[in-house]
């Protein structure tokens, strides 16, 4: 690992082209990695935030992947950071094509720099020889909000020329960049608000007399790494697909199958505890509850899905949840407390229609093969799964 070496405010300024942007607040700098990256012609790429589900035909990551490959024929120093696709998908493809890079770290403590840049060299594949890292030290405790404000504005002091790329209406790049005379716009695409896939529920489904003592696990796409994947091995797949996310609902399906695992969830539970949810709803119920929920940018689920005895499922423990309030889980002993499930204020929030069974914990499926079913939309998608589940499907729709 390299070395840190802290760097006054005033001895940093010879590095700065443009001090307009530079913030004011800032004491010093700690820096790792020689400072020849920082003396060379110096470019920005602007991104706009992107939205939750990044496809491979997206404009952004075709003029990305250009720009890349200019920056590298001009010899020119990309700064990159952490903290969203935006600012991690071009800092992977530096590394790929072996471009000179800046990193600047946005929010962490000096005594987390080595850790951060662990981190971040394992989960983006960067080679160090190339990377210059910066982390800028505040004289006052700033906002989250504020620190990454902060690095757009150092970014833009530093650099000698700037490639918008996808700029968002209204957004902090389109007001920032009024005025900025070194921007080269040849790279410059649409800004587009990409919307999860739909699906075509109108269409009606059976029922399904062979799943009738059956517990159902619903998923969808993660359309981001899956659990213990690293972000470099998820941009590579992007970036060699020729449409879609690789990581969408029948490949995260597939996924699921292939590694005989279904992982606990805790996001969406109370005291920390992980647990996989089923529904003893069959399919043709069940289906009709699918929607979007605009705050989280994804559907509740999609139509993938493994049917699992439920007599098995509860000789392992799994149980139908407890609906109620917070005055009742209070009183709930410690062992229901993981079953219990918010009900809901209103018909429109009312989980209980939803007949909720979980399970604590992960669930090996290696010893279910034979009695599992596995639900898909379409009678096509089998042949995207791994061979011995193809004969297990159940199609949603004709």
């Amino acid at each position: 690992m390299l070395p840190i070496n802290i760097v006054s405010f005033l001895d940093f300024y010879k590095y700065i082209r443009y001090a307009e942007w530079l913030p004011k607040d800032i004491s010093y700098f700690a820096i790792s990695g020689e400072d020849i990256n920082l003396l060379q012609t110096k470019v920005i790429f602007t991104i706009s935030l992107q939205t939750r589900i990044t496809y491979a035909e997206d404009l952004w990551l075709k003029s990305t992947y250009k720009a890349i490959l200019y920056s590298k024929k001009e010899n020119l120093v990309v700064i990159s950071s952490i903290g969203g696709i935006n600012w991690e998908y071009p800092l992977w493809l530096t590394t790929q094509h072996k471009v000179n890079t800046i990193i600047i770290l946005p929010y962490t403590f000096i005594s987390q720099m080595f850790h951060l840049i662990n981190e971040t060299t394992l989960q983006l594949n960067l080679d160090l020889k190339n990377i210059t890292f910066i982390l800028p030290v505040y004289s006052k405790r700033l906002s989250k909000e504020e620190q990454l404000h902060n690095r757009d504005k150092l970014a833009l002091s530093l650099a000698d020329r700037v490639f918008p790329i996808s700029i968002r209406n209204g957004g902090f790049w389109m007001k920032n960049l009024k005025g900025v005379t070194h921007t080269d716009n040849r790279f410059k695409c649409e800004y587009i608000m990409n919307k999860a896939l739909k699906f075509n529920l109108e269409k009606s489904i059976g029922e399904f007399p062979e799943t009738q003592d059956y517990l159902f696990h619903w998923t969808r796409g993660s359309y981001k790494p899956w659990f213990g994947e690293r972000k470099a091995d998820f941009f590579n797949d992007l970036t060699n697909a020729k449409f879609g996310n690789p990581r969408d609902g029948l490949a995260t399906l597939s996924h699921i199958l292939e590694v005989g695992i279904l992982r606990g969830n805790y996001k969406m539970y109370r005291g920390k505890i992980s647990g996989i949810s089923f529904t003893s709803l069959p399919p043709n119920e069940m289906i009709k509850k699918q929607g979007f929920r605009n705050t989280l940018g994804r559907y509740n689920f999609e139509p993938y899905g493994i049917a699992l005895p439920k007599e098995r499922l509860k000789e392992l423990g799994a149980k139908p949840v407890i609906y109620g309030d917070d005055e009742l889980y209070q009183k709930l002993n410690e062992n229901d407390k993981p079953y219990f499930q918010y009900k809901g204020l209103n018909s429109k929030t009312d989980w209980t229609s939803e007949q909720e069974w979980r399970l604590i914990g992960d669930l090996d499926l290696t010893t279910f093969r034979d009695e599992m079913r596995v639900i898909i939309p379409y009678k096509t998608d089998q042949l995207k799964l791994p061979k011995q589940f193809q004969d297990k499907t159940i199609p949603l729709f004709s």
